[in-house]
C-alpha cells in the first residue's frame, strides 16, 4: 500500500489495520500532491494500492495519478476527508478514484466513515 510520507495517523494505521506492507512517497510542499514520480515509483514497486489524500482543503488533481496507475495495474483510494469542499475541474474531490473515503477521526466532530466505490 502507497502512502503519503507526510499524513495524518489515521492513514498509516489503515495500512498497519490491512496488513499490508506501506510503501511511503513524498508530496509536494507547495501543492500538498503527491511527487508523481514517486507515487510511480511505490507502483513500481509492488504497492496494490496507493492512497492520495486531499490535504488542508487543497484538492489534488487525479487525472495523471489516475493514468499512471492504470499503467501499473494499481487501485488509486482517494482521501476526501479533509477536501473542505474545494473543486478540480469543476468536480468536487471524493468522485475521482475507484475507491473513495471519507472518513472523521477523533479530531472532526461527527466521528462517522463512509467507503465508495464505483460499479
Amino acid at each position: 500500500m502507497g502512502l503519503p510520507a507526510y499524513g495524518c495517523y489515521d492513514l498509516a494505521t489503515a495500512g498497519d489495520g490491512a496488513d499490508a506492507p506501506v510503501l511511503l512517497y513524498d508530496v509536494d510542499p507547495r501543492t500538498l500532491a503527491p511527487d508523481l514520480a514517486q507515487l510511480e515509483a511505490t507502483m513500481r514497486e509492488g504497492a496494490a494500492a496507493v492512497v492520495v489524500a486531499h490535504f488542508y482543503g487543497c484538492p489534488v488533481d487525479l487525472a495523471d495519478i489516475n493514468r499512471a496507475a492504470a499503467t501499473h495495474g494499481t487501485v488509486v483510494i482517494e482521501d476526501a476527508a479533509q477536501a473542505l469542499g474545494g473543486t478540480v475541474r469543476d468536480r468536487q474531490p471524493g468522485v475521482k478514484a475507484p475507491l473513495r473515503s471519507s472518513a472523521s477521526g477523533a479530531a472532526k466532530p461527527d466521528r462517522g466513515s463512509a467507503v465508495l466505490s464505483s460499479p
